[in-house]
């Protein structure tokens, strides 16, 4: 398959699992229709796992299920299920955090949201509202809207990437 351009929308992706003797999953795959040239968005993927006894010990087996997507909507979600409660405060860089930085202003009491804006493309990347990934478009506005902190990584940060000791 050739590099083409980047897809937008919605993804598909293909979930291929191996299994052992025991029916443990031992190896597990996600294929994309697509292939993508340059940088592209990462995001990890919870799956749903279960207590089961096997041969007389307790194991925990990983399920070929999705449990949550840990991206946008799936990002509260996961602070749920691991951290059991509201955060007071949350960072984020990116859309796909936008839902995180909501479910942790509701919460009562001080809390912090925060954005690190991504505009120094001499020093790192620079990535906003019209970026073909990393996208900072609808939480950016939320955050003005909001008084959420945002942080221009270009006007704010000395220092992105420390040099080394001798170079």
């Amino acid at each position: 398959m050739t590099a083409g351009p980047v897809p937008t929308g919605k993804v598909t992706l293909t979930m291929e699992f191996r299994y052992d003797s025991n029916g443990s999953a031992v190896s597990e795959e996600y294929k994309s229709p697509f292939s993508f040239k340059g940088r592209i968005e990462q995001v990890k993927i919870e799956r749903k796992t279960q207590f089961e006894m096997r041969d007389g010990k307790p194991v925990l087996m990983r399920l070929p299920e999705i449990d949550f997507i840990d991206d946008k909507d799936g990002k509260p979600v996961g602070i749920g299920k691991f951290i059991g409660r509201r955060p007071i405060l949350a960072f984020g860089n990116s859309d796909g955090d936008q839902q995180m930085l909501q479910w942790t202003a509701a919460g009562s009491g001080a809390r912090f949201m925060a954005l690190v804006h991504h505009t120094d493309a001499e020093r790192e990347y620079a990535y906003d509202r019209t970026s073909e990934f990393g996208r900072l478009d609808k939480a950016l506005d939320e955050a003005k809207a909001r008084g959420w902190t945002v942080v221009s990584m270009k006007d704010e940060w000395k220092t992105i990437f420390p040099v080394a000791a001798g170079q």
